[in-house]
């Protein structure tokens, strides 16, 4: 009897020490599989922006996505610029499924943090997962609302379908466009590519200077006529439009202010073939932190036009 308890306790040990074994060994692939995931964000988000560093910022869930009774990954990074503090925050989604073979890696979205005037950051968080949603809630601000206190509160989903993501449609304005800042985009007669974006509350000096009731959206831009003739350009030409569809034409009063800076604003200009020229254009928006686009169009008084994200 008593070897019959001896021989009984060693197999409960040695289950609990296998069983204890099993577990670190799942959490050691976990951590390795996460590990994994940071670098590939790193690699993608840099292709984004070559600036960009990971934060150190991570959330991780382990849930069933799919109904197979299995934890599912869903894993929040975040990467910020190493050289501008006030660049807006990039997020990455990740979802890995629990599947017979292993963790299977769904498609990786992008997503963008923005910051106000004043630079305080309204980032989307990852709340949980519920009934084979991934649920997500961001912030952003009220036209009267503090720099601190970001009053309106938005909630967005994700989903899988197959091993893609497919997200509810209000989200979409946050997923990285095609067209963005640094992007050749070749229309009609021009090609254009946008340098930079800058928001500027007051433009000019002490003796010529314009002050805005919103603020100064200043994009930059490199133009090239790609035709064999001379062609025009003009300020018409290029529009801004908000999320929520708002048109905004160009701030044609700052133009000369804009020329005290040592800008060159597009007014009316004839560019010769195949030289690129570098030009800004000035809009008066509501705030520094919509997610504004920018739409070109191919010519003057020509119907084609794209649309590119001034996203940073």
């Amino acid at each position: 009897m008593k070897k019959h308890l001896i021989i009984i306790l060693f197999l409960i040990i040695h289950m609990v020490d296998f069983k204890a074994q099993s577990v670190s060994r799942k959490k050691n692939e976990v951590d390795k599989i996460i590990a994994e995931i940071i670098q590939t964000v790193i690699e993608e988000g840099r292709k984004i922006l070559p600036v960009y560093k990971y934060a150190g910022d991570k959330k991780v869930i382990k849930a069933d996505i799919n109904g197979d009774n299995k934890d599912d990954l869903v894993v929040n990074v975040n990467l910020q610029s190493e050289k501008i503090i006030r660049d807006p925050l990039l997020q990455f989604f990740v979802v890995m499924i629990n599947g017979d073979a292993g963790y299977v890696n769904c498609k990786v979205k992008p997503f963008v943090g923005y910051r106000n005037f004043a630079g305080y950051l309204s980032r989307i968080q990852l709340e949980n997962v519920k009934d084979g949603k991934v649920y997500l809630k961001a912030r952003r601000w009220g036209l009267n609302d503090p720099d601190c206190c970001p009053s309106i509160v938005e909630n967005y989903y994700f989903q899988i379908d197959n091993v893609s993501l497919v997200f509810n449609e209000e989200i979409q304005k946050y997923i990285e466009l095609s067209d963005k800042i640094g992007t050749v985009v070749n229309l009609g007669h021009f090609q254009y590519r946008v340098d930079d974006v800058e928001f500027k509350k007051q433009v000019g000096g002490q003796y010529l200077n314009a002050q805005a009731d919103g603020v100064y959206l200043i994009v930059y831009l490199t133009i090239i006529n790609q035709s064999r003739e001379t062609r025009t350009i003009a300020n018409g030409m290029f529009k801004i439009y908000s999320s929520d569809g708002i048109e905004y034409g160009s701030a044609s009063n700052v133009a000369a202010v804009l020329v005290t800076e040592n800008k060159n604003p597009i007014v009316f200009e004839n560019l010769p073939p195949r030289i690129p020229k570098k030009f800004v254009v000035a809009f008066e928006v509501p705030n520094s932190y919509d997610n504004y686009k920018l739409k070109v169009w191919g010519g003057w008084g020509s119907d084609e036009y794209k649309e590119i994200s001034l996203r940073r």
